[in-house]
């Protein structure tokens, strides 16, 4: 059943069960962070709309039904880039909550992992491991993308990324004029959904006990999963690097 279902996500997107339908929806307000780093919110956008997980709406076809108001947060703790926040509550409440619970490997879990392997081994070796853009991986299944909608007025943009937007193919027909609203539609498993932790934890998981049925140096491959980080530990640097390598390279080196 876990097969079929992280399957149907890879294949067709994820589809949102609602306990029921959200109505229609329009933000009353983005974040006033947005104005204030426009800079780097359209450097975090830009790059969303880059690897295929923001894209632009062309409004002559229909404004998304629910557009959820956005913000900026720091991506990291000593970083001055940000990453896009949705403010997704709207949408959550009609999402049952038992559907965004989700359970995730602790110290007290995985603690012997960080103990020799045996008497004659004296050290642990490890690595860690950082998925990018980890939740965007994911689509969100077609059918209920017009419930993604954003919208970014034109004084939250800097002038480059309006110019870009008038200009460019892709972002043809995302502007309303009247209101100076650009419509974008999310198509990716976005920060702020409530669900989107337990969805890409269950698919990670699934990858990582299936690596820790691989034999590294006759031993099984140590390794524990939290959200999008990965750490796997090892009896020596050998063992340790050819666990590295097969993970990130996808073959037996």
């Amino acid at each position: 059943d876990r097969s079929r279902r992280i399957l149907e996500v890879v294949k067709n997107g994820y589809t949102i069960p609602f306990s029921a339908t959200p109505p229609p929806f329009h933000l009353s307000a983005n974040g006033p962070d947005l104005a204030t780093h426009k800079v780097a919110a359209w450097e975090a956008l830009s790059k969303d709309m880059g690897h295929g997980a923001v894209r632009p709406c062309d409004i002559s076809r229909g404004k998304p039904s629910v557009v959820s108001p956005v913000r900026t947060a720091p991506k990291g703790w000593s970083t001055g880039k940000r990453r896009f926040v949705i403010n997704m509550r709207f949408i959550n409440k009609h999402i049952p909550e038992t559907e965004s619970s989700c359970s995730l490997d602790t110290l007290s879990r995985v603690r012997g992992m960080f103990q020799p392997a045996g008497p004659q081994h004296e050290q642990v070796w490890g690595f860690t491991m950082d998925l990018a853009s980890g939740y965007h991986h994911f689509r969100i299944a077609e059918e209920q993308r017009e419930l993604m909608g954003i919208a970014i007025h034109l004084s939250e943009l800097p002038v480059a990324a309006i110019e870009w937007l008038r200009s460019h193919p892709s972002a043809r027909g995302c502007e309303d004029p009247h209101s100076g609203l650009f419509y974008f539609t999310v198509v990716a498993l976005p920060f702020g959904l409530g669900p989107s932790c337990a969805v890409f934890s269950d698919i990670v998981t699934a990858f990582a006990a299936a690596w820790r049925r691989h034999m590294i140096c006759m031993r099984p491959v140590r390794l524990t999963s939290y959200v999008d980080d990965f750490c796997a530990t090892a009896a020596s640097v050998r063992a340790a690097l050819l666990t590295a390598v097969e993970l990130v390279d996808g073959r037996r080196p």
